[in-house]
């Protein structure tokens, strides 16, 4: 009004009404001065646009807006979009934590086509090329490496963007991590694998006892009739050898496949149950000049436990431990050290014994690691194991009530603990 009347100009001015019945109105008002004679403006002219719609439209625009910002931030997904080259415009903090990329704020200032695909699969990059350049939806899933160097299965929904002209200004791009997913089903296939495994097993196993019980005894009488040291009984003592070791073999899948109903419990004294294993393999640790360390805490409650499966599980952890050590230091070495470790433990309000087996041999590789329980997996040459060992020793452990584990570093030390309640309650177990 002071515009209008000071300085004889036109002015515009927003106004709000609120009219008799309750309903809101906006307008553009022009002021129109109108002058006189003398060149004095004595009064103005008002012309008023009713832009009540184009306000409501706008408040809700922007209403849409703001719920749509606050749906794809606190989407459970991750959610990008980028212009034609690659140029980030707006990325969730879901995308960036699947991704393991920086704060969101300084993401949006990168490219995804330099700076993402660089970082994880190569497959990734011909995807976004292929959706921005040729307009194709994408869904799909890829093994891949984010930045923070972790593997993880991302599925991948590209969708392209259209501009104003009908073009492909850009893409969508949403991000799912289904890596759990993923390795939840290998282990339900994985599961379901080992139970026909089990089955076929228990029966290959009864029909080889029969004639390699044969074989040995017939390879012993035969030995018993010719000159020790002579060529036949090398050949005879190699039969024998190899006899046993198919025995071993067909012993260590029977356990796997759980065929053995007798689950009666003893009180048993760790220690000396470690003793026992040692007067069998002691001599072979001293042979390969492995020096020998056992730490026995005092007082240590004993255990109810089948004695004999313990010892078979001690027994696969000293001989992987040798193994281990062996691989490392082939000949004698100051540092060819394996330490047992006895100790008793709270742990859940009940009393355990644990026992750890520390060598500081090769170590176990970190794509190893996940699979070193898995039946038939090893990481020895074909001759050398059969992939049993840890798995019957895992059950084992389980069947007790108690946890086997443990923590390596490639190139320089294993350890493996097995924990076991005092009374794991087991009598009823079928």
């Amino acid at each position: 009004m002071e515009r209008v009347f000071s300085r004889k100009a036109l002015a515009d001015m927003d106004m709000y009404y609120r009219c008799k019945d309750g309903t809101e109105r906006f307008t553009v008002s022009r002021l129109y001065p109108l002058i006189d004679d003398e060149g004095d403006v004595y009064s103005c002219v008002f012309a008023n646009t009713d832009i009540t719609e184009r306000i409501r439209a706008e408040m809700a625009l922007l209403e849409s807006e703001e719920r749509y910002r606050t749906l794809v931030n606190q989407a459970p997904i991750g959610v990008m979009t980028c212009d034609r080259e690659g140029d980030i415009e707006h990325i969730n903090p879901a995308a960036v934590a699947i991704l393991g990329l920086d704060e969101v704020s300084d993401v949006q200032t990168r490219n995804l086509m330099t700076s993402v695909p660089n970082l994880i699969e190569r497959g990734i990059t011909e995807d976004f090329r292929l959706c921005i350049d040729e307009g194709t939806q994408i869904t799909v899933e890829r093994r891949c490496l984010t930045c923070e160097e972790r593997e993880r299965i991302l599925r991948l929904h590209l969708t392209p963007l259209h501009d104003e002209a009908g073009g492909i200004g850009g893409m969508l791009a949403m991000v799912e991590d289904v890596t759990e997913q993923r390795q939840l089903e290998e282990k339900l296939i994985q599961s379901a694998k080992l139970a026909s495994i089990g089955e076929l097993a228990a029966g290959v196993a009864h029909e080889i006892n029969n004639p390699m019980n044969g074989i040995i005894n017939y390879a012993q009488l035969l030995i018993n009739g010719v000159d020790r040291g002579s060529q036949q009984a090398r050949f005879l003592e190699g039969i024998l050898r190899e006899a046993d070791r198919v025995v071993e073999i067909v012993r260590d899948l029977l356990m796997f496949a759980r065929v053995e109903k007798d689950v009666r419990l003893n009180w048993a004294d760790v220690r000396a149950i470690l003793q026992s294993v040692l007067t069998l393999s002691q001599k072979q640790l001293q042979k390969d000049g492995i020096h020998l360390e056992i730490e026995e805490a005092q007082d240590l409650p004993r255990i109810k436990c089948r004695h004999q499966r313990i010892q078979q599980v001690f027994l696969n952890l000293i001989s992987n431990a040798r193994d281990a050590l062996n691989a490392r230091y082939p000949g004698g070495h100051a540092n060819k050290h394996l330490t047992i470790r006895i100790e008793a433990i709270e742990r859940r309000g009940r009393t355990w014994v644990r026992t750890v087996f520390l060598d500081n041999g090769i170590g176990i590789a970190e794509r190893d690691q996940p699979y070193l329980f898995t039946p038939f997996f090893t990481t020895k040459r074909p001759a050398e194991g059969t992939g049993l060992g840890l798995s019957v020793s895992y059950g084992i452990i389980q069947d007790h009530r108690g946890d086997i584990w443990f923590e390596s570093v490639e190139g320089e030390h294993s350890a493996f603990y097995v924990d076991l309640p005092v009374d794991p309650d087991l009598e009823n177990l079928a």
